[in-house]
């Protein structure tokens, strides 16, 4: 009877009606919370008919729940076979080109023992070298830093020389400018500046 049952709702969610489930999902995440407690209690039909809706949406974890069962499960008969491996890579590959991490490790599994692909070890190894290689570092944007007062000197100041020509850009501070030219003049000339 249950694997009737099971059968019906397979069925059901593949010719795109939804079987009437004891507690209809409020959402995505609810109906995804579902479909995984519907898989670990051994009802896979029921998994079925609440991940499939969502892998067709887009959502990668219904995709590799979704994979999983067509991999795994022997309640979902039909064409004569206990699984379907080849439906089962199509999900993890959606959701392995979409960058899930799991899917892109099942999908490593299935080429290296030639589950519903032409084993392929190369291509094995590639998918699980993308599965645990670090993700990328967010690129790190630095700000420019903030514009800076333009200060050209003339020529080299030589003692007794009073036509040295200063250039100031933007944002000079001139008041500062002032006060560090006396500061050195004081120090290194022993001599004042003249009043401007």
């Amino acid at each position: 009877m249950r694997a009737l049952v099971c059968s019906f709702l397979v069925f059901a969610a593949l010719a795109g009606t939804q079987p009437a489930l004891a507690q209809a999902p409020a959402n995505a995440a609810e109906a995804l919370r579902l479909g995984q407690s519907a898989a670990r209690s051994g009802l896979p039909g029921e998994a079925f008919a609440l991940f499939l809706p969502l892998a067709r949406a887009g959502n990668t974890t219904a995709m590799v729940e979704l994979g999983a069962l067509y991999a795994e499960s022997l309640e979902l008969r039909w064409n004569g076979t206990s699984t379907n491996d080849g439906e089962a890579v199509r999900w993890f590959r959606r959701a392995a080109d979409r960058g899930d991490r799991q899917a892109m490790l099942r999908l490593s599994a299935m080429y290296a023992t030639g589950r519903g692909v032409v084993q392929d070890s190369e291509e094995a190894a590639r998918w699980y070298a993308r599965a645990i290689a670090p993700p990328p570092a967010p690129p790190v944007v630095v700000p420019p830093p903030p514009p800076e007062p333009v200060v050209a000197l003339g020529p080299p100041y030589r003692s007794g020389h009073k036509n040295t020509t200063w250039e100031v850009g933007p944002g000079a501070d001139m008041t500062q400018l002032r006060r560090q030219l006396e500061q050195f003049l004081r120090t290194e000339f022993n001599q004042d500046l003249p009043p401007s």
